[in-house]
């Protein structure tokens, strides 16, 4: 599994990391890539927020909203069914963090923080990869492998402890009688 973890993050490094450019506002994109059915948090980069601000994220094209922070009150936006009790904020830095994420949440979030210093924007690329079945097949292998060390030892043993009460076997037949009797 951390294999095709690996794979994965590496892959998204170097594909998403071609998106990480200044867009025409001169906010920057970060790419995040995750696995289905883990955790993401989406970091404001904020280190405390004034009764007064206004934190907003949104999502997709349409930039639904999805989560606000208003007067240190949280509001979560159910009309979209997508995330259903998925979506957790930060109250003291606005930060987003998504549970139990699947694959339509892939997408891109934008998070935006009005204050009296003026109006910020952070955009997030969020891809989340489905989590593979054949990942599963490296430990089954192992674990036969293992097994099949583990009986081919103990034949090795038995055969060995045997030699020794009778000295007058010889080996390649006891390893012949070992494969009939399995």
């Amino acid at each position: 599994m951390k294999l095709h973890f690996i794979f994965y993050f590496t892959l998204c490094s170097l594909c998403l990391g071609l998106l990480d450019i200044n867009g025409v506002c001169g906010d920057e994109v970060k790419s995040v890539c995750v696995t289905e059915g883990d955790s993401v948090s989406l970091n404001s980069d904020v280190s405390g927020i004034q009764r007064d601000d206004q934190i907003l994220w949104t999502f997709g094209r349409q930039e639904t909203r999805i989560a606000e922070l208003y007067k240190r009150g949280i509001d979560m936006f159910d009309s979209n069914e997508i995330f259903r009790d998925r979506l957790q904020m930060d109250s003291q830095t606005g930060s987003l963090t998504i549970t139990n994420i699947r694959s339509e949440h892939t997408g891109l979030y934008k998070l935006q923080i009005f204050s009296i210093r003026g109006t910020s924007y952070k955009r997030f690329s969020v891809t989340v990869y489905e989590q593979s079945h054949q990942s599963y097949i490296i430990p089954v292998v192992v674990c036969v492998v293992l097994l099949l060390a583990i009986i081919t030892g103990g034949i090795v043993f038995w055969i060995i402890k045997t030699r020794k009460e009778e000295p007058g076997k010889h080996l390649l037949e006891e390893m012949i009688l070992c494969t009939q009797v399995l």
